[in-house]
């Protein structure tokens, strides 16, 4: 589906450019990092202070792109190991598998009463189908729901899927990735509705589709873009403007604090002092958030 590819390569287009300003930020940080010892009184103060008296604009400039490139590049490093770890984890959680063949398109089954049926693998992606799935679904609506998954394996949409949300976690401050990701992913799963389409045809689509909804939990969720594509409402994908611009001041506020930089202006100790006291306040402030946040969505669910 041209959409969901048009939306692909727009995240890892912004995603690269915004790996590369980090990457300038960074370079900014190393060249305005001068590597002696402060004095005793110098760390004294800094221990104490979150804004050293006399620092200058250049001097804030440099805490702040050391902040945020590391915690972009620990967020990306983070997010990229938790998912790669899930993948795995999620394939080796499966009970044994038995290896078969529907409509010529390999496949595991695995011994569970919902149906589910799933693509998962980074570098050889393999689609597995429920022994509930096998048991509850016809002939042709297997064959529809194994169409769906073999369009996903042979894209490597597991992939590409965790490209785009490391991209996402790491680059925090580009929101607009957030709402691509959520709005790639849908297409996504319309783009394999039309690969299924075309080889099994909808009526069958639709009726697993139905089949997979009526349990919980089930494998082949119904988005609205789905249901609305099957009815022949193409989908959409544009992003808000707003995020669109405010990703580019994002990114044009990083280059310019970088470019502002001193060179060997700041000492390298008082500086992670500095990005640490800094993090002991930020810190409880997004923990409390968090907290906050849990309690009104378990509110909402009652």
């Amino acid at each position: 589906m041209r959409s969901a590819g048009r939306l692909f390569r727009f995240q890892v287009a912004l995603g690269a450019l915004g790996t590369l300003v980090v990457a300038y930020a960074v370079v900014g940080v190393a060249r305005a990092t001068a590597v002696g010892a402060p004095s005793v009184g110098d760390l004294l103060h800094a221990c104490w202070a979150v804004v050293p008296a006399g620092r200058t604009l250049p001097s804030f400039a440099v805490v702040a792109l050391a902040a945020l490139s590391a915690t972009s590049v620990v967020r990306g490093g983070a997010s990229a190991f938790r998912r790669i770890r899930a993948q795995r984890r999620l394939v080796r959680a499966l009970p044994p598998c038995a290896p078969a063949t529907i409509e010529g398109t390999a496949v595991r089954v695995f011994r569970g009463d919902r149906p589910r049926a799933f693509c998962a693998g980074l570098a050889r992606p393999r689609i597995f189908v429920s022994t509930g799935a096998w048991r509850l679904l016809s002939r042709d609506e297997l064959a529809a729901v194994v169409a769906h998954e073999r369009y996903h394996a042979r894209r490597r949409d597991p992939a590409r899927l965790l490209v785009i949300r490391v991209l996402r976690d790491a680059l925090f401050f580009l929101p607009v990735l957030r709402d691509a990701e959520r709005r790639y992913a849908a297409l996504v799963e319309v783009a394999a509705d039309e690969a299924a389409v075309r080889s099994a045809g909808a009526e069958p689509l639709a009726s697993a589709l139905l089949h997979f909804g009526e349990q919980p939990g089930g494998a082949v969720g119904i988005a609205a873009e789905r249901v609305d594509h099957l009815l022949g409402e193409p989908p959409k994908w544009r992003l808000r403007v707003s995020l669109i611009v405010t990703a580019a001041l994002a990114l044009l506020g990083v280059v310019a604090l970088s470019a502002t930089a001193p060179a060997g202006g700041v000492s390298a100790p008082l500086l992670a002092m500095q990005i640490c006291r800094v993090g002991m306040i930020v810190a409880p402030v997004i923990a409390l958030g968090m907290i906050v946040r849990r309690i009104l969505a378990a509110s909402a669910r009652r």
